[in-house]
């Protein structure tokens, strides 16, 4: 059997599979929209979502194979942990929805957010055929250059994986930056600044290392976008470089005759930065909240003033809730 057909028939089976569960993705968002004052498109607004105060917060669980709402309970909140994302209707990829909980969210584009249509998508020939290229992995985690998944990271006293004692990048940002309840990752992002980033210069060393395509990372875990984003006001063009990224890597490539793309690792963010919304459990600062707790108002004179950093970070939420409708809709 070809590999093609044997993939096909694999994902024609998981999406049977899932045919019975896509009702609770339905749930779950009619459940979370009769629970917003108004069915109104606000109820849908991801911006709206985050401002709204902690205590009016309503959030979905599933639990026992049922959908249920609650409120966030201070008392017994965890960050969701590394590799234990909560359970998902229709199942997860380290907590990314397998299934969309909302129709239509595709527009009007050839495939649907399934796995029925997507096992039809064919591989381009020149992505087949291409032997080497390049990923710009780059955000302003790059600015400490202390390794990935530094924005997570940075706020976990205890690393999750076992065979290490403490995270090291947590003890890094101390030392080069001060307290994360003083200095957060919103404030790596200001200093992300590319002066000299000469995407042009680049793409022909790249194209002369036999590189036939490039794709860049449009946006991380933690949240910022790297183009001219109408979707998330925390965008590279409006901080730090104060550039299109994403645009001016795209046309330089073209330049050089390489194919572009781009990828885009948002679905994560609503568990994985959880953790800015902790607290140091000893020493010094012992209690005093990370940076994921602050609001737009909090913003007054300083240099973020007009941004929300629950844009940012998230909204903290129980460790179990399902992405708000509105994040979904947000990020689709």
């Amino acid at each position: 059997m070809e590999r093609r057909e044997f993939c096909k028939l694999a994902g024609i089976s998981a999406a049977a599979a899932l045919v019975s569960e896509t009702h609770l993705l339905a749930e779950a968002a009619s459940t979370q929209e009769s629970a917003s004052e108004t069915a109104s498109p606000d109820a849908y607004d991801y911006a709206r979502f985050c401002a709204l105060p902690e205590d009016q917060r309503v959030f979905s669980v599933l639990r026992n194979g049922r959908i249920e709402t609650i409120g966030l309970n201070e008392a017994d909140w965890k960050p969701t942990a590394w590799g234990t994302p909560p359970e998902l209707p229709g199942g997860s990829w380290d907590g990314v929805p397998m299934t969309s909980p909302l129709l239509g969210l595709n527009g009007n584009g050839p495939y649907q957010p399934t796995w029925e249509s997507l096992v039809d998508y064919e591989a381009p020939d020149w992505y087949r055929d291409a032997k080497f290229g390049i990923w710009a992995h780059w955000s302003p985690q790059c600015v400490p250059e202390a390794g990935d998944w530094y924005a997570r990271n940075m706020y976990i006293e205890h690393m999750e994986r076992p065979k290490l004692k403490g995270s090291s990048q947590y003890l890094y940002h101390q030392e080069h930056y001060g307290p994360q309840s003083r200095f957060g990752y919103k404030d790596l992002c200001p200093q992300w600044t590319l002066l000299n980033w000469e995407p042009d210069a680049l793409t022909e060393r790249y194209k002369k290392a036999g590189a036939k395509f490039l794709f860049a990372l449009a946006n991380h875990h933690d949240g910022l976008d790297t183009w001219n984003s109408r979707h998330q006001p925390w965008n590279a063009t409006s901080i730090g470089p104060h550039r299109d990224v994403i645009g001016e890597w795209a046309r330089a490539a073209r330049n050089q005759g390489m194919r572009f793309g781009v990828t885009v690792h948002q679905a994560r963010n609503w568990w994985w930065f959880q953790t800015a919304h902790g607290t140091d459990t000893s020493g010094p600062y012992d209690g005093i909240p990370y940076e994921g707790r602050l609001r737009i108002a909090e913003g007054k004179n300083q240099w973020w003033e007009g941004l929300d950093p629950q844009r940012l970070y998230a909204p903290k939420h129980p460790f179990d809730a399902l992405p708000d409708v509105s994040y979904v809709k947000n990020f689709y």
